[in-house]
């Protein structure tokens, strides 16, 4: 019986069509570092790791990137049949891995012209390499030749070593990648782009986040580990990284916490606890400034899965998990910082890795989080009905059962106190959640003019927020929709 035979396509398939966006590459190579660590540790390979590390050294005038570890690296004998190993890998045997696809090394092919490994294991006199040809590699695509996937590797890839004149002591695992692409010269040109990795990688929490100490105390308590066993040392150019939260971002409800946990899968089990979300919001829930973090992130392993709309996300893809609708979900989060922490081997990452595999886990994850989002959206139309008439006893009564609701209990009575007390941001009244404008404030428009209308209202709606000036945009709107609705009477 013949054997199956794969093309080159099938690793184009591999690479370009699940990293599609270039910054995933630092994901794939800083989680690569990270697993090798772990599984080092786990091992007992003898090394002392406390002071593991992983640095991101980028050379923009020679469009170079060098992602090195001072890990454990790979066994020499091993090394050669891990390199050529494309989808084989045994990460999906350990919970505490976060990669397990073992494709996610060839990640930065499709974006350079070299892409190179190299290895050095502790008592070696040797350095291992294995390169990768990334313009050999587009070319023979371009070409549109029928190449057997075996045959192909012989030509855009090779193997070698060389002395290493250093210590016998030292170890590490460096990838390199030579002359990248446009697609990361822009992404690199991004004002954001530091901002994006802090937010995408598993880094700990700035010094100047104050709150980091009871997020870790309560993830210990919950999940019974620690979280710094998720959280590394990671530097760009020599800066280390952080997380972007700082004290600032501790709002008026400081952190509400809701422990996370799926039902048992089979009787005489205990329910399995995942993780913990934390947040925190104030007293109205308007949106938080565009430069800064908002919005939960959802973590697996403290590695980003989905973006900042991950939860409306979740809960938009079901009829049955309904909540309001898309723009209000995205409206409502932008007022809230905070995090979902999972950690479980219940739930899958999917292949481009922005979500999870659907699966009787996930469908749960799902109900957890229309839960809460339903309770988010409740507490901001009751907190802004009441800001607007401060006298009215049962709408202060429904704020309270609002509140008590989301905070899963949290008798917080100074936080509810001053929701009733004058300060000095709070000069005009809050807009309530709005439906769907251009449906509600003009009707008989057509879709194309409803949808302008949206867009623009959007973006004056962000402006006058920024600005507290709410009675102005306020104005604003009135003045559109009745020019609008006048303009369809005619």
């Amino acid at each position: 019986m013949a054997g199956i035979k794969m093309g080159l396509r099938l690793l184009e398939t591999l690479t370009s069509a699940l990293y599609e966006d270039p910054i995933v590459l630092f994901r794939e190579y800083i989680q690569n570092s990270v697993d090798a660590y772990v599984a080092a540790t786990r091992d007992n390979s003898g090394i002392d790791m406390e002071d593991f590390y992983v640095d991101i050294e980028i050379d923009y005038e020679n469009k170079a990137i060098r992602f090195a570890d001072n890990g454990y690296g790979i066994e020499l004998s091993k090394f050669e049949e891990y390199m050529r190993s494309i989808g084989k890998s045994d990460k999906g045997k350990y919970k505490d891995q976060i990669g397990f696809r073992g494709i996610g090394r060839l990640s930065a092919l499709p974006f350079c012209d070299e892409l190179i490994f190299r290895n050095k294991v502790k008592g070696s006199d040797k350095i291992q390499v294995f390169q990768w040809d990334g313009k050999k590699y587009s070319d023979l695509l371009l070409k549109g030749e029928d190449h057997e996937l075996d045959a192909a590797m012989g030509e855009i890839s090779k193997i070698f070593e060389y002395p290493y004149d250093g210590s016998l002591e030292c170890h590490f695992f460096e990838v390199r990648i030579r002359n990248y692409s446009v697609e990361i010269v822009e992404l690199l040109s991004t004002a954001d782009f530091r901002g994006k990795l802090c937010l995408l990688l598993p880094l700990r929490y700035s010094p100047s986040f104050d709150a980091q100490g009871i997020v870790k105390q309560e993830y210990d308590r919950v999940m019974g580990k620690s979280l710094e066993a998720s959280s590394f040392d990671i530097r760009l150019d020599g800066q280390t990284l952080y997380k972007p939260y700082e004290g600032r971002h501790i709002l008026e409800s400081e952190i509400v916490f809701w422990p996370l946990q799926l039902k048992p899968r089979a009787e005489n089990k205990e329910p399995e606890k995942i993780g913990v979300l934390w947040f925190s919001f104030n007293r109205k829930v308007t949106a938080n400034p565009t430069n800064e973090p908002r919005g939960i992130k959802v973590r697996s392993k403290n590695m980003l899965v989905g973006g900042e709309d991950s939860l409306a996300d979740a809960v938009s893809v079901n009829s049955s998990d309904y909540v309001a609708t898309y723009r209000e979900l995205t409206q409502t989060l932008a007022g809230v910082y905070g995090e979902m922490l999972l950690y479980t081997d219940s739930l899958d990452d999917n292949a481009r890795r922005d979500w999870f595999k659907i699966d009787a886990s996930s469908i749960e994850l799902r109900s957890i989080i229309a839960e809460f989002l339903r309770r988010l959206i409740a507490y901001r139309y009751a907190a802004s009905r009441a800001f607007s008439d401060k006298s009215d006893a049962k709408k202060k009564e429904k704020l309270i059962k609002a509140y008590t609701e989301l905070t899963q209990g949290l008798n917080q009575e100074q936080f509810l106190s001053d929701f009733y007390t004058p300060v000095a941001d709070d000069k005009q009244e809050d807009i309530p959640p709005l439906p769907e404008r251009p449906y509600e404030d003009i009707p008989k428009a057509s879709i194309t003019v409803k949808r302008f209308y949206s867009k623009v209202l959007n973006a004056l709606e962000g402006y006058f927020l920024e600005e507290r000036d709410l009675k102005s945009f306020i104005k604003i709107r009135a003045f559109l929709k009745k020019k609008l609705n006048e303009e369809q009477e005619k």
